[in-house]
């Protein structure tokens, strides 16, 4: 059996990745099945979930490969764990900028995905773009910022797993792009001309991503899944807008901040 995780930051289009494990036709699970079977985060989550076969999972377990579904963080820990058990990931990354953007569209207009410091934002930033943008940017707002370290649930970097800013990124999420047994698909490349980018990148990207995982598919299926895999219209999850939203809500201060603080660091991703 084979386990792929679909790992990702907040708001980089991780549901596309959700969405597309359905074509493979093999189970996804939640990380959250985790926490139910073990409130320990972090590592001891991974160990426990995956040792543990509940009736509810045992139909999933017998397939030959299994999709799961975390905001999964990067540690030596959890690298040497993974690579031991022969374990594959597929990691999403976005222009960090469109990250943070969805981030913010996502909490101005109340979906249901972004539910996190809704309260907050309300309170605090809901006439405030700009300075909202700067303290996500800076990692002063969202999870992992507010934690409350005497809480049993605390586990530090797993709650900074949940932020959409690009220092929390750079820190839970970027060391998994050097590691060999992931492999990292730009969110630009999955959703084809309906998003703003390319129907010809986006079905190469999906045969590199069927032979990754060693489920290989025909052109039929290839042609098939690109049309139907980025729908706005039918699917309410894709609220974070396409390419380059970012230019629609920061403001020169925003850019600017961004540039000093993650510029390079967004650039190493391929974004200019």
């Amino acid at each position: 059996m084979k386990f792929v995780f679909l790992n990702g930051q907040p708001k980089s289009g991780n549901h596309i990745l959700y969405s597309l494990s359905k074509y493979f036709n093999r189970p996804m699970l939640s990380h959250h099945f985790g926490t139910r079977i073990n409130k320990n985060f972090g590592l001891h989550m991974l160990i426990n979930f995956l040792d543990t076969k509940p009736e509810h999972i045992k139909v999933a377990l017998k397939s030959d490969l299994i999709f799961i579904e975390p905001h999964f963080p990067w540690s030596s820990e959890r690298e040497q764990l993974l690579r031991a058990r022969k374990y594959k990931m597929i990691l999403i990354v976005r222009d960090l900028r469109d990250t943070v953007a969805a981030y913010y569209r996502s909490l101005k207009f109340h979906n249901p995905t972004a539910c996190h410091f809704q309260e907050k934002f309300d309170k605090e930033y809901s006439n405030s773009q700009e300075k909202f943008i700067e303290d996500v940017v800076l990692a002063k707002f969202g999870v992992g910022s507010d934690i409350d370290s005497s809480s049993p649930m605390h586990f530090k970097d797993y709650y900074f797993t949940g932020s959409s800013s690009p220092l929390h990124f750079k820190n839970y999420y970027f060391p998994w792009t050097k590691v060999d047994f992931c492999y990292v698909v730009k969110f630009e490349n999955l959703i084809g001309n309906k998003g703003g980018g390319n129907d010809l990148v986006q079905k190469n990207e999906l045969k590199q991503i069927a032979e990754f995982i060693g489920l290989p598919q025909t052109d039929e299926w290839y042609q098939k899944t690109a049309l139907e895999l980025y729908n706005p219209e039918a699917n309410s999850y894709v609220s974070g807008g396409g390419i380059g939203i970012w230019k629609k809500y920061f403001s020169e201060k925003n850019i600017e901040i961004f540039e000093k603080t993650v510029g390079d660091l967004n650039r190493k991703l391929g974004y200019k």
